[in-house]
């Protein structure tokens, strides 16, 4: 009697274990590759369209509605740039010159990226930031001691957000890359 009771337990411990193994597994092997996005493992950040105001206009911003199609969103030197929140802790928008590259998980191209935005700063929020609240990058290295100057116009720039896991080791959510040219 005692030994049926104690197979019947580790049968129970078993099949257990081994529930959360094929869990664990079913994860690993679940996730979706989608390769629009900056970093394709990632969950996606929606950017939906939406309208912005300077000092003399209405700003519209197709957002995810723009990628992959021949519309180019014409902003100010000193865009708005909104994306749906991911309650996240570590998040970054960044803007580039050149298309946002990566290779093996980590952005190659950081030489082009002239302007940053991240949750670490005391200005912006996650879901908006105006570029103000960021820093501009020169060579590789964040001006913190300085505002960063508007962009240049008629110059085409790229821009996408991304965030990390907690411990700041692996890419969590990505934004599609998107251009926009400043007028």
């Amino acid at each position: 009697m005692i030994i049926k009771q104690l197979q019947s337990i580790y049968t129970i411990l078993s099949l257990g274990v081994l529930m959360i193994f094929m869990h664990s597994c079913e994860d690993e092997t679940s996730s979706v590759l989608n390769n629009d996005l900056i970093f394709p493992e990632a969950k996606e950040i929606k950017i939906p369209s939406y309208t912005y105001y300077s000092d003399t206009d209405q700003i519209y911003v197709h957002g995810d509605e723009s990628f992959g199609s021949d519309i180019i969103d014409t902003l100010t030197s000193t865009p708005v740039l909104c994306w749906d929140s991911v309650m996240a802790s570590q998040i970054v928008v960044g803007i580039f010159v050149q298309p946002i590259k990566v290779e093996n998980g980590y952005i190659s191209n950081t030489e082009d990226m002239v302007w940053i935005w991240h949750s670490g700063l005391n200005k912006g929020k996650d879901g908006k930031v105006i570029y103000t609240d960021g820093k501009k990058i020169t060579d590789g290295n964040i001006s913190f001691l300085s505002d960063p100057e508007p962009l240049t116009g008629s110059v085409r720039y790229y821009w996408g957000v991304w965030s990390w896991n907690a411990s700041g080791v692996r890419i969590t959510h990505s934004s599609r890359p998107l251009s926009f040219l400043v007028r």
